[in-house]
């Protein structure tokens, strides 16, 4: 495919297009690898493989900037709770605010179809692209669940379904040229595919539990204290394309990162992130006792990850936030601290009658 498909383009488009890329050069030299990764990782912490993400990001606008198509798609096996959720949205959040002509979206996988059937296309994933057709398909395309169109999935006439959903997606990863309604004053919408950056995203868990099984199987009984952490250990392209994965789909994607249970010390960090920005939110300073941090932490080793922590913590704020709304003003109060031994709310000194005498509602 040739660098361009300006001769079926209006002028306008190409201009716009040109503009947009000169702006990723502008953002380019203004920011450094080092200062675009540092504002994601205040997002997602603990991950080492964060940094081939932001490096894999930046390479692209470098890329963009130079008038050059992509080279390939990227993929990141993440359990769920490990982060992968909260790298989009760092990007996202990134992006909008510092180039915010920029698409960054993510599109739920497991509502694609194979062409003919109910649901949405293949070729839908390029919708959010198309919504400012005139970056020429300059973006980011995150793949949420993409595991959902590796695993196979059988009609009633034992086709895989998966399988044709994976080849109709080959064209959007390879590279070409979309063509959409003509706009409000006749001109052609068109975008090519081969200027966007695609990211699929994934649990995988079912090809974690089919090599637990098949390691459980071959090891014995003694490999249980190795099993316990299997869910978290790097899947291989390899895995992928024996979970059902195509090898020219799979191939696709020229790089693999994989995401792993975070350690304890991340958590942490995790945790008093999510105590500042409630704390933010609702306007009263929230402590979190060790009993509760602790407890948190146990959490955090299940299959869902770190996704819990953030209601758990909330929904116990809100049950004391409940009570402080009925009854008593903000300024009142000192703080709400969170103890395995009972939340209890602490109110300023000078404010202290108030736990006796709450003023009343009107």
């Amino acid at each position: 495919m040739s660098e361009s498909n300006d001769n079926a383009r209006p002028l306008e488009a190409i201009n716009a297009e040109k503009g947009f890329r000169q702006q990723v050069g502008f953002w380019l030299r203004a920011t450094s690898y080092n200062s675009f990764h540092n504002e994601i990782a205040k997002s997602v912490i603990g991950q080492d493989a964060l940094e081939d993400i932001t490096l894999s990001i930046y390479l692209y606008m470098e890329r963009v900037a130079k008038g050059r198509h992509n080279k390939g798609a990227i993929l990141l096996c993440a359990p769920s709770g490990c982060g992968k959720t909260e790298t989009y949205r760092a990007v996202r959040t990134y992006f909008e605010k510092h180039l915010p002509f920029l698409p960054c979206y993510q599109t739920e996988m497991s509502r694609i179809t194979q062409t003919g059937f109910k649901g949405d296309e293949p070729i839908s994933v390029a919708d959010g692209l198309m919504d400012k057709h005139y970056t020429n398909g300059i973006g980011i395309c995150w793949l949420d669940e993409v595991d959902k169109v590796i695993e196979p999935t059988y009609a009633t006439h034992s086709e895989n379904v998966s399988a044709k959903i994976q080849q109709g997606l080959l064209c959007l990863l390879e590279g070409c040229i979309i063509k959409g309604e003509n706009t409000n004053d006749g001109k052609p919408r068109q975008i090519c595919t081969a200027n966007t950056l695609f990211i699929g995203i994934g649990s995988f868990n079912y090809i974690r539990e089919y090599k637990q099984n098949n390691n459980k199987h071959k090891l014995g009984f003694s490999s249980v204290a190795e099993e316990e952490i299997s869910h978290y250990t790097d899947l291989t392209r390899q895995d992928i394309i024996e979970g059902g994965g195509l090898w020219e789909f799979i191939g696709r994607f020229s790089s693999i990162y994989n995401y792993h249970s975070l350690s304890d010390e991340a958590v942490r960090k995790i945790i008093a992130l999510m105590r500042r920005e409630e704390s933010l939110d609702i306007g009263i300073d929230i402590v979190i006792e060790e009993s509760t941090f602790q407890a948190l932490i146990k959490e955090s080793n299940s299959e869902f990850g770190c996704r819990l922590l953030r209601s758990m913590i909330h929904d116990r704020v809100m049950a004391k936030l409940k009570v402080i709304k009925k009854s008593y003003r903000n300024c009142d109060i000192a703080m709400i601290r969170l103890s395995e031994e009972g939340d209890t709310i602490t109110f300023c000194p000078e404010q202290r009658r108030e736990m006796f005498t709450p003023f009343a509602s009107n």
